[in-house]
């Protein structure tokens, strides 16, 4: 399924408190971490056949779905309250009324009607090609390229070569060359990196020439953000939304205050786990 294109982030990545960086020395350079994902990314590569789809003033609200799943939702839908992973049924009785509808996802018809994944692969080729491309015609040559998943990737980069501005040449090639938008989150590490581009989505939360760039430079920034983020929003917690609810934990920042035993207790992390978490 396409859900699979996407992996979750393991709950490892959770062990995110906040910690001095080391000592760099002379012939080394800080790094930064450069988080890209393009903005519903699904949507974003059916608007470039079809330009009823494209998102705008006047676009009815939209949700794409495959086989019995909703997988990607317009701004307008999202706001009626249409969520990923919704059946289509129930995504269908919130968008009809307000004028909206539900797109499938490319298919073809044999051996039968099976979802056609090769406009999705062939878009996230072309995605981390015009990122290498970028990276390479930039002051930032050297930097690392990684890809997370079919729409989202991390850029290892000197600092002395201007992260947010790699980060802003990134948003306008990308827009450019391949009409996808893009944010990115720029951090010390990948999970402040990935909340930060998280961050830029949303209505106002970018900086910078583009407005789709969000920076955590200090510390202050990243509890900022994490007091900003919802605890459940975190890579991995999705599933446990309704526990983090009972104990009363709301944004990511709480998590920082739970001691071992409170933490196995409250996410069923193994002792181990919980011990890795929290140190």
């Amino acid at each position: 399924s396409l859900r699979g294109l996407v992996p979750d982030v393991p709950l490892a990545s959770l062990f995110f408190r906040c910690a001095p960086r080391s000592p760099v020395s002379e012939h080394q350079h800080a790094m930064a971490v450069i988080h890209i994902d393009v903005d519903r990314f699904f949507l974003a590569v059916h608007a470039q056949f079809d330009r009823s789809v494209r998102e705008g003033p006047g676009t009815p609200p939209i949700a794409l779905f495959q086989y019995n799943d909703v997988i990607c939702v317009s701004a307008s839908a999202r706001a009626l309250g249409v969520r990923k992973h919704m059946s289509p049924e129930a995504a269908r009785a919130v968008l009809t009324p307000a004028g909206g509808r539900l797109v499938h996802a490319f298919w073809r018809d044999w051996p039968g009607p099976r979802t056609w994944y090769k406009p999705y692969q062939d878009a996230s080729r072309d995605l981390f090609a015009c990122i290498r491309a970028s990276l390479d015609a930039g002051a930032a040559c050297g930097a690392t390229l990684e890809r997370a998943s079919i729409d989202e990737g991390y850029v290892s980069v000197e600092e002395r070569h201007g992260p947010e501005s790699v980060a802003e040449e990134l948003v306008r090639s990308v827009r450019e060359r391949l009409g996808l938008p893009v944010c990115c989150g720029v951090a010390p590490n990948k999970l402040l990196a990935k909340l930060a581009s998280s961050a830029a989505k949303a209505s106002g939360g970018g900086s910078g020439a583009s407005g789709r760039v969000y920076a955590v430079r200090s510390d202050e920034e990243a509890q900022a953000l994490l007091r900003q983020t919802a605890a459940h929003r975190l890579p991995g917690l999705g599933s446990r939304a309704d526990a983090l609810a009972r104990a009363g934990i709301e944004v990511a920042s709480q998590l920082q205050t739970l001691d071992v035993p409170r933490l196995q207790a409250v996410l069923s992390l193994s002792p181990a786990a919980a011990a890795a978490a929290a140190n």
